[in-house]
């Protein structure tokens, strides 16, 4: 496979500084002993679960709309991680396979 790379250097090329890869790891949330939730503190207290996917597709997506980035090819994201598919499976999320590492 081919992955680009943008020349640090190309100064009229401002997309350089853009990550070409990111690395996700989703943890299970435990509950607190009253039975309320403790979460991360990327995620606000009762977050809807639509919420989070919705934030963690802008980050995957470059803020893109998944329906663009499907018709077009988009700009994706590169996705490291352990046993990621576990992870979208808990999202409720799919992720173009190829991107996955």
């Amino acid at each position: 496979s081919h992955i680009d790379f943008l020349d640090s250097s190309d100064e009229n090329n401002a997309d350089w500084r853009r990550p070409r890869a990111i690395a996700m790891d989703c943890e299970m949330v435990g509950g607190g002993s009253d039975g309320s939730l403790e979460l991360c503190e990327h995620l606000r207290d009762g977050m809807p679960l639509k919420a989070v996917r919705e934030k963690v597709l802008q980050i995957l997506y470059n803020g893109e709309s998944i329906g663009k980035a499907r018709l077009d090819g988009g700009k994706a994201r590169l996705l490291v991680g352990h046993d990621l598919a576990h992870d979208f499976d808990c999202l409720g999320m799919d992720y173009p396979y190829h991107m996955i590492r």
